[in-house]
């Protein structure tokens, strides 16, 4: 979740997020808000090498790509073209937005985190392929099963795409840690895509027009009950959570 000129602008982790935990997403919010002070929290040192892998892995993933097909040439439209990340200001993001396009338009066989930013979502999609005169959302991920959020991701991408009349293939592809490269149908991922991102403007929206934080136990959220915010909320309020062996459903009932 960025703060973009004071407005709120989700991205496909945010999508994710609300997913698995809606009030762990409107806590994130709260805290660009400035509604909540940011929590004195340690770094997990396994969380942190996870990190290091899958960054590591998506070089690798992006080598491959470049030793395939050559650095980008913009004369002749073909090889990898890499985009520089920018700073989350609404002209720097819609420039960066705005030269993604510009090379999709003029040819390329891959783009290296393209760049997507519509005024309310941004994001940078690790891989587009161009096959067959389409594009290919890609993305590369550690895991060796495929997991839903990794869907969403690719969901989020591929309506940009979609929304700027770029030509788009009919499937998306995520590019596995054991080194699988696996092919999902957009019409598959594309309903769900709508559904998870209708149900996170609603959050927004709602949550901005209450101008305070997010109260936890509120029924009109999802919480997953274990995420760090979860944890913290349910500490503090010394929640029936703390009893052990209780579930959510438990809690619910009680």
């Amino acid at each position: 979740m960025l703060l973009v000129g004071g407005t709120p602008v989700w991205t496909a982790s945010d999508l994710t997020l609300a997913s698995q935990c809606e009030y762990a997403l409107l806590r994130l919010l709260d805290l660009r808000l400035g509604r909540v002070l940011r929590a004195n929290s340690e770094t997990d040192p396994l969380m942190a090498h996870i990190a290091r892998l899958g960054d590591q892995h998506e070089r690798i993933e992006l080598e491959s790509l470049l030793e395939e097909f050559g650095t980008f040439d913009a004369t002749l439209g073909v090889g990898v073209a890499l985009i520089d990340r920018v700073r989350a200001t609404p002209s720097a993001l819609a420039g960066l937005h705005q030269e993604t396009m510009s090379v999709l338009r003029g040819g390329a066989d891959v783009v290296y985190q393209a760049g997507f930013f519509d005024g309310e979502f941004h994001g940078y999609a690790d891989f587009l392929e161009r096959a067959d005169g389409q594009w290919v959302v890609s993305d590369a991920k550690l895991a060796r099963q495929v997991r839903p959020k990794a869907l969403l991701q690719l969901g989020a991408y591929a309506d940009q795409l979609e929304r700027a009349g770029i030509p788009l293939a009919d499937h998306a592809r995520l590019r596995l840690g054991d080194g699988t490269h696996l092919d999902f149908p957009l019409s598959d991922i594309a309903p769900v895509f709508r559904e998870r991102r209708s149900r996170l403007r609603e959050l927004i929206t709602e949550h901005l027009s209450e101008q305070l934080p997010a109260e936890w136990g509120d029924a009109r959220y999802v919480a997953c009950g274990r995420c760090a915010d979860c944890q913290s909320a349910i500490e503090q309020r010394r929640d029936v959570l703390l009893t052990a062996g209780v579930r959510m459903d438990q809690r619910t009932k009680l």
